[in-house]
């Protein structure tokens, strides 16, 4: 199976954190929602420096990498529902 890679990009750290596979971008965003809405998340404290990129593929049936390069998909403040 192909899954996708995925990146969030901290911009007061100036760096991308660890990269994570999820089978497509609508998963990834949605895990990134659960966390930008998790209250003592770190993702929840400051969305406005984070931004979720896409960074490629990995297929599991034969280990390869296919790089891409590093495109922002959302901002995690985009995430953020109005209640919080």
């Amino acid at each position: 199976m192909k899954h996708k890679i995925y990146s969030v990009h901290d911009a007061k750290a100036e760096a991308y954190m660890q990269p994570f596979l999820i089978p497509n971008e609508a998963m990834a965003i949605r895990a990134c929602e659960n966390l930008v809405n998790t209250l003592d998340h770190q993702f929840s404290t400051n969305p406005e420096d984070y931004v979720l990129f896409g960074l490629g593929e990995f297929d599991d049936q034969t280990g390869l990498l296919e790089p891409d390069s590093p495109h922002p998909i959302t901002p995690l403040i985009a995430l953020r529902k109005a209640d919080k």
